[in-house]
């Protein structure tokens, strides 16, 4: 399929224990799909980048891919024994760090909007998310791994 467009979601501060950061998304335009989100590490989280796309775009959602950081149970980032990602970089804050919970509200807000296609990376999210969206996206689901294509095909 052709990409009619590339753009981005715009920065979208967050702020970490170690100070704020401003990440973004690329939005690429499938034709014939719509637009899939591609992120590279989801601390500024799933529910305030899809809102900053519902306010900014008005091209149907297909799909996301990418680190969408859901580091529970357990990250893979260790500080002294300790869930590094989770405490120090996700939820509200180190106080209120992400919980499962959380994970499952994001994940019924995703299928919600019937993607045709998602895909969670390892770098930040655990092997349980990771299984859960890969079972609750059956076919929809790709694998993110460092230099494998994720091709979106044609339309039904």
């Amino acid at each position: 399929m052709e990409a009619l467009g590339v753009a981005s979601t715009g920065t979208i501060p967050r702020q970490l224990v170690f100070g704020w950061i401003d990440e973004q998304a690329l939005v690429v335009h499938v034709d014939g799909r719509g637009a899939v989100l591609v992120v590279g590490c989801g601390h500024q989280t799933v529910s305030e980048l899809l809102k900053r796309y519902d306010r900014v775009f008005d091209v149907p959602l297909y799909g996301v891919v990418g680190g969408l950081h859901f580091p529970v149970p357990n990250g893979r980032l260790k500080v002294l024994g300790l869930n590094g990602q989770r405490i120090l970089a996700s939820g509200k804050g180190m106080l209120a760090p992400m919980t499962m919970d959380d994970v499952k509200a994001d994940l019924a807000d995703l299928q919600e909007r019937g993607l045709g296609l998602i895909g969670v990376g390892g770098h930040d999210s655990s092997d349980e998310v990771i299984t859960m969206f890969a079972q609750a996206f059956g076919n929809a689901y790709r694998h993110v791994r460092v230099g494998e294509r994720i091709v979106v095909g044609p339309p039904d």
